[in-house]
């Protein structure tokens, strides 16, 4: 399996940096890629072991300032779920069971109006108690990485994996850490090819977001949400079989 696989064996570029408010960042990227004016469609947000529909609902607004300011719908609004019982549920099983690969995101990707696909992650909660969207349990790390292909972030649903050589390093035995990551799938080279991520040990959510966001039109400036195409039809079987 190459689950969300573009980082390792080949040479790329890494990054790690600080913020105020307790907030550290890593970033990866696939070679020579261009990083501005990227059109993206959301797959949404995984959160708690599955794809949350919710979350992304409690997220989009923080997330609209880094894409083009517009309000971005996830494709769990979009008719090509809503209107297929069959691919929402073989959606939440797959992902529930295996995390979200590059596979999967492939099967996905002729119904992406966008150049690529953003998928979030959220694990954890900042030490005081904060809104719907943090995690309850950050059995996850948010890093969308290797697992098997050695690339740093995880495969099998962002469980059992090591961190990002170099990248935020969660302090052990806390769980008083807020984590947040996006990867973006490019639908013409079918993998990975870039990756923010957020550790945030401050004690406001809305100021989490709000630093990731800002780091995320940082890095990757003029992204703009193109949403998913309503008339392409996705195969149920393979979504299941997606690994």
């Amino acid at each position: 399996m190459r689950a969300l696989g573009f980082i390792v064996a080949v040479s790329i570029a890494s990054s790690v940096g600080c913020a105020k408010g307790g907030a550290e960042f890593a970033t990866k990227y696939a070679p020579n890629i261009r990083r501005d004016g990227m059109s993206v469609s959301v797959f949404g947000v995984y959160k708690d072991g599955r794809m949350s529909a919710e979350a992304w609902t409690d997220v989009a607004p923080s997330f609209a300032s880094a894409l083009g300011g517009a309000s971005c719908g996830s494709l769990q609004s979009e008719p090509i779920v809503v209107n297929d019982r069959d691919v929402a549920t073989a959606l939440d099983d797959t992902t529930r069971a295996d995390g979200v690969s590059d596979e999967l995101l492939d099967v996905f990707a002729p119904a992406a109006a966008g150049d690529t696909i953003m998928l979030v992650t959220i694990a954890g909660h900042p030490p005081t108690n904060g809104p719907t969207i943090v995690a309850s349990e950050p059995r996850q790390t948010p890093y969308v990485s290797p697992g098997r292909n050695n690339r740093g972030i995880p495969a099998n649903g962002y469980g059992k994996t090591e961190p990002i050589s170099g990248g935020p390093r969660r302090p052990p035995d806390t769980h008083d850490v807020f984590e947040v990551s996006a990867a973006l799938f490019s639908v013409r080279d079918h993998h990975t090819i870039a990756l923010v991520t957020m550790n945030y040990d401050g004690k406001s959510v809305d100021e989490a977001m709000a630093a990731f966001t800002a780091k995320l039109r940082a890095e990757l400036p003029g992204m703009r949400c193109e949403g998913w195409k309503p008339d392409v039809h996705v195969d149920a079987d393979r979504v299941r079989t997606a690994r």
